[in-house]
Order: structure tokens, then C-alpha cells, then sequence
């Protein structure tokens, strides 16, 4: 139950200071129930997906340029699922990003198991962080296949790896078979 998180970010919403955020989810349901919460009213979510072209990783730049002037309540979905791709020097770069960022409303990123990197020494960033208490599930293999390759027999695939974060974040699966055009130095 993500009850801790969903209170964590309704104080943070109610207190409308203009501030970034950090909620990090732990399973695919508690991100479900947490976008479900709070995808009534007066709440924008932004799907990081929404800036990728096909095949794809999101324009960090347009996303963070949008999401900076968006004067209500809003939360960050998918960015961290991307990012991971780059490595773990890149995942803390953009979490610093997402902690200096100015934006004019309150904007809160949903990171998915990241936990280990949210650890800072300075104290003011305790009160912008949160960490489930879920127990946290264990990110799921992802296998690209070339386009007109076989796949195994009863594998589910998905096209393109601007589909990837929306997988791993809201569905169980233990590993996820992406068919893409980019090769494995990309």
C-alpha cells in the first residue's frame, strides 16, 4: 500500500511551494495506484514517454523546459526507467538536475527504484525526498531484438524502446523483449 507516498505528495501539493520533489516507487502496483490517485482533479502527470520520438529516449530538455513552466500540481512519470540506460553517473547527474531545477509550481518526480542514489548529505534535501516503504522489486531484464528477427515461442514483444519505462513501471514482468533498430554501441 502506498498510502505514505500518496500522503507525502498531497502535503507537498497542498503547501504549493514552487519545488521539486522526489517520490521513489518501488512495484509496478504502487505506481499504478499512485498515478490512479491523483489523475482526477487538478493534477497534471506527465508521462516522460511523451517526449520520445519512436524508438527513441525523451528530449530531457523539452521535458524539463515543460514541466518548469507548468504553474500547477504536477507529477513526473517514466524519467529514471529511460535514464537508467545510460548508467548510473547519468542517473545521478539528472537527479541532481531534477533536485535544481526552478519551476513554478510544485513538481514532484516519481523515480522507480532508485533509492541507493537518493542518499545526500546535505539535510535540507531529506525534506524534498521520499522512499517507499514497499519492498522494492527488482528491475526486469530487457532483451532488444532486430526488427525481422524470431522471437522465442510465447514471448510477448513491444516496439521500440520509447515503450520501456511505461513496461517496467506500471506491469510484473521479469524480462521484456523490445524490438528496435538500435544496436547494442547505441
Amino acid at each position: 500500500m502506498s498510502g505514505s507516498c500518496v500522503d507525502f505528495i498531497e502535503k507537498k501539493f497542498a503547501s504549493k511551494r514552487p519545488q521539486t520533489y522526489i517520490v521513489d516507487v518501488h512495484t509496478p502496483a504502487e505506481m499504478s495506484e499512485i498515478l490512479t490517485h491523483f489523475s482526477v482533479g487538478d493534477i497534471t502527470i506527465v508521462h516522460s514517454s511523451k517526449y520520445c520520438k519512436d524508438d527513441e529516449l525523451p528530449r530531457l530538455d523539452n521535458l524539463y523546459s515543460d514541466v518548469a513552466s507548468m504553474k500547477k500540481a504536477t507529477l513526473v512519470c517514466e524519467l529514471t526507467s529511460f535514464v537508467r540506460f545510460n548508467g548510473e553517473e547519468e542517473m545521478r547527474t539528472q537527479i541532481s538536475n531534477i533536485l535544481g531545477l526552478q519551476v513554478t509550481g510544485s513538481v514532484i518526480f516519481l523515480t522507480f527504484c532508485c533509492s541507493e542514489m537518493l542518499s545526500f548529505s546535505d539535510p535540507r534535501m531529506k525534506d524534498r525526498i521520499y522512499i517507499s516503504e514497499e519492498k522494492m522489486r527488482e528491475i526486469p531484464g530487457i532483451i532488444f531484438v532486430g526488427n525481422g528477427l524470431p522471437l522465442p515461442a510465447n514471448v510477448a514483444s513491444h516496439n521500440g524502446i520509447n515503450t520501456v519505462a511505461a513496461l517496467i513501471e506500471r506491469q510484473q514482468y521479469d524480462s521484456i523483449y523490445v524490438v528496435s533498430n538500435k544496436n547494442k554501441k547505441s
